[in-house]
């Protein structure tokens, strides 16, 4: 997805401490692909974050999922696509953000509230396609003015 608007966008990947290699191999992914970004995985203070992500309000797009980040992006209102999986977006998404948009897949297993799926497939994240992401993007885009 951020290759996809790479020319458009600052690109800039935040994640805890837990995540910081998954964070390593998206940059490699993007420099490779001469997408300029910023890795801040596990470099940031939650005060940092939160500035970081509240500067976003003005003419940026927070791609996250069902996370606290994600509540943060929400009381700034800053535009936001939350990709949620296993958790009931019903009950935790982006209360209060008008420019929120939520990608979410409507499978029968769903939502198992589960870090480690029941059913070993995981496909409630793993079926989330980037061209969804996209298509959510665009259309924030469109009624934000972005």
């Amino acid at each position: 997805v951020a290759l996809n608007y790479k020319d458009e966008f600052e690109i800039v990947i935040f994640g805890g401490k837990g995540e910081q290699e998954i964070c390593e191999k998206i940059e490699q992914i993007l420099k490779e692909n001469d997408a300029a970004c910023q890795n801040l995985a596990g470099k940031t203070s939650v005060k940092e974050l939160c500035e970081r992500i509240a500067g976003l309000s003005k003419n940026g797009i927070f791609v996250t999922n069902d996370s606290g980040p994600m509540h943060v992006a929400a009381a700034f209102h800053v535009p936001t696509i939350a990709l949620f999986g296993p958790t009931k977006f019903s009950e935790t998404s982006p209360w209060g953000n008008e420019f929120a948009k939520i990608v979410h897949l409507n499978l029968e297993c769903m939502p198992c509230m589960k870090r480690v799926c029941p059913l070993k497939t995981h496909a409630c994240m793993r079926e989330l396609k980037p061209q969804m992401v996209i298509d959510e993007i665009n259309l924030l885009r469109k009624e934000s003015g972005i």
